[in-house]
Order: structure tokens, then sequence, then C-alpha cells
């Protein structure tokens, strides 16, 4: 068993989350019968699959992480907290109404802001900026989000 996580680990734990999230987001675009719902959760499934798309390209980049950071106990922190946003997806895939799934959006956004809230206190100062990027992107997403409920 080693020690240290990779950065490709990590990234492909925050790929897994945005794949994760454009699955759910494509599943209640079908089971929705809301019209205007059905539209937003595409506009969302596109929003994660550039996401995964973007983080694909960074993980490529080779960036390094501290590695005196990442080490055994945050592999299992961080995984346990992909693994708390997996059961909560797979819980909630049934949307009833517009609250639901509104809820069910901004809690898989604000989870993956966590995520790399926390993924920051264990990456290389070097590679703050790129973080940064990362994480307007995923404010986007809640921006997004409440925007369309304020027109809505």
């Amino acid at each position: 068993m080693k020690d240290m996580v990779s950065l490709e680990d990590i990234f492909n734990m925050m790929i897994d989350l945005e794949v994760m999230g454009n699955k759910l987001y494509m599943e209640m675009q079908l089971l929705t019968t809301d019209d205007e719902l059905a539209q937003l959760f595409g506009k969302l499934a596109q929003q994660e699959e550039a996401h995964k798309n973007l983080y694909e390209t960074y993980k490529r980049a080779n960036i390094a992480p501290n590695v005196k950071a990442v080490n055994r106990d945050n592999h299992k922190y961080l995984s346990a907290m992909l693994s708390g946003t997996h059961h909560f997806l797979k819980e909630n895939n049934e949307v009833k109404d517009f609250d639901q799934g509104f809820r069910i959006a901004v809690n898989l956004e604000k989870d993956t802001l966590l995520f790399l809230t926390e993924l920051r206190q264990i990456m290389d100062p070097a590679y703050e900026e790129i973080l940064e990027s990362i994480m307007n992107e995923e404010r986007g997403h809640l921006k997004f989000l409440y925007e369309y409920l304020v027109e809505k």
C-alpha cells in the first residue's frame, strides 16, 4: 500500500465527481416533467462535462503536489468526502419537483467546492492560481443556479 497519493489520484477524484454530477443531471433531466427544470439540468450536465474536460487538461499538465502533505490520511479523507457525495447522489436521483432538484444541484456544487477547498490545503502553493481558477469554475455553477432561480 502506498503512503502517498499522487496528483493523478487527486485529479481522478475530481474527474469522478464531475462524471457523477453529469450523470445525475442527465438522469434528473429525463425524470422531471417540468420543462424548465429539464432545461436547467441539461445545461448543468453540459457544464459538468466541460469541467471534467478542464480537470483532465490540468491533470495532463503534471502539476506536482506537496508530497509531504499528501499522505494516506488525506487520501482517505478526500475519498470519504467523495464517497459521501456519491451516496447523496444515489439517494436523490428521483426528482419530484423543482425545489428538490434545485437543492440537489446546489448541494452537489457546494460539495465540489468543499472538496476543492480541502484540496487547497495539500497542494503546493505554487499551484494556487490554477486551483483558484478551478474553484471559480465551480463557483460559476452556483452563480448560474442562483441566477436561474431569481429569473424563474
